[in-house]
């Protein structure tokens, strides 16, 4: 190849990320587009909304426009009919509520012929919320920090914060004053199930109902009273709270799948085949501890190797990897995975590891992503081991040069990887 092979997959992830973020910018437009009577709101939160809200306003006439406000990780500012909140992430804060209750407050103005647009994106579950009064602010950033800690799954995660919010689990489509609601999302979800199951978990699913059956509460109690949540909020708002979620009578509320994981995979798949690439995709999301994760991927990528005679292969993969990070250690999910893929790679002669966290950053500010090679073993076999166990990942690759800066465009989709052979 006469480009180095980093730097060919980190121009091709950059312009995959970019491609779909136009795309969905320009579904998007054509949408609301097509919307002509009444007035229009605009309210969005989580890592990405921002993008595609502040496109979208440029599109929407002012006269139409009757008030827009969302959550971003950029600082507050406000100009005109637009709010722009400064929210964090991922525990909440005083300043996610007064946020969010302004942007209730919006909706809840809106008339029955109104247009009220919702952008959703991965992040919002800690950036929009307005906690049920039997919460407090504390005891509710106590008890996430200590599930993030102890690495509990984010589906139980995520039931706890829709049983503490007046906003999450489809309760927030009642306080809408509009019969007309378009909900988009941005998927950074890697459960099985389709859109559906997006619309439910992306940020804990604001206008989507969790949908599920006896049977499922019951395992979800049980494993709420195992994670120990139940020290920090009242059995009553954990255990016994009922889902009320339905529009009202005559009230239309549509959603789609603005972009996910799949969407970035496609444009990079077509961009490494341009240039030369035998591109195989795994079909399922990947998910799991790392360790596990690492060694299943490193299987799968040898197998494809067997399978394929054609060089140079591409083997691309999307989801999201969990890591305990323990006490005085310092990385990510990706920094982790590479780690452990670092020893495989090196029986794998010309072989290349590429980690791409879409939403720029692997935990650590300005760490984007990582690359590994089979070369990369040798100059770290001696220390390898213990930095994986002392999860000291980051001091690993900073060392070794392996991190990736973040692209310039970010779309907060979930990880994608890329195995490759030359």
């Amino acid at each position: 190849m006469k480009e180095s092979v980093r730097s060919l997959l980190q121009t091709a992830f950059s312009d995959a990320i970019s491609q779909s973020v136009r795309d969905a910018k320009l579904r998007l437009r054509k949408d609301v587009a097509k919307w002509h009577a009444g007035r229009v709101f605009i309210v969005g939160w989580g890592k990405s909304s921002d993008v595609f809200i502040e496109d979208l306003l440029k599109s929407v006439p002012r006269r139409r426009l009757a008030g827009c406000a969302y959550l971003s990780l950029k600082k507050s500012k406000v100009s005109g009919k637009v709010w722009r909140f400064h929210a964090t992430h991922p525990v909440i804060t005083s300043q996610n509520i007064n946020g969010s209750k302004r942007i209730v407050k919006m909706l809840s103005d809106s008339c029955k012929d109104d247009l009220v647009v919702i952008i959703s994106s991965g992040g919002g579950s800690a950036m929009f919320e307005v906690l049920d009064s039997k919460v407090s602010l504390a005891k509710a950033q106590e008890c996430i920090r200590s599930l993030l800690r102890k690495d509990v799954d984010i589906r139980i995660i995520n039931y706890i914060r829709k049983a503490c919010s007046l906003v999450k689990g489809g309760r927030l489509i009642p306080l809408i004053g509009s019969d007309n609601v378009l909900v988009y999302v941005v998927s950074d979800i890697v459960l099985p199930g389709g859109p559906s199951v997006a619309y439910r978990h992306v940020a804990s699913g604001p206008t989507m109902g969790e949908g599920l059956s006896e049977t499922q509460r019951r395992e979800i109690r049980s494993s709420i009273r195992r994670s120990g949540a139940l020290r920090f909020i009242p059995e009553s708002v954990l255990l016994e709270r009922a889902d009320n979620c339905s529009p009202r009578r005559g009230q239309r509320v549509r959603h789609s799948l603005l972009c996910d994981n799949s969407a970035v995979q496609d444009h990079l798949a077509k961009s490494l085949e341009k240039k030369g690439f035998v591109v195989k995709k795994r079909k399922t999301a990947y998910m799991g501890e790392s360790s596990k994760v690492a060694e299943m991927l490193m299987s799968e990528f040898r197998r494809e190797l067997r399978k394929t005679r054609k060089r140079p292969l591409a083997y691309i993969c999307g989801g999201e990897s969990t890591v305990e990070v323990k006490r005085g250690g310092k990385g990510g999910r990706l920094q982790d995975l590479a780690a452990r893929v670092i020893e495989p790679l090196s029986k794998i002669k010309t072989s290349h590891f590429f980690g791409f966290a879409s939403d720029g950053q692997d935990f650590i500010p300005g760490v984007g992503g990582v690359y590994v090679n089979s070369r990369t073993y040798g100059w770290c076999r001696k220390e390898l081991q213990k930095r994986i166990l002392e999860s000291n990942t980051y001091s690993l690759h900073k060392r070794l040069g392996s991190h990736l800066r973040p692209g310039k465009a970010v779309l907060n989709v979930s990880d994608i990887l890329v195995f490759l052979e030359e």
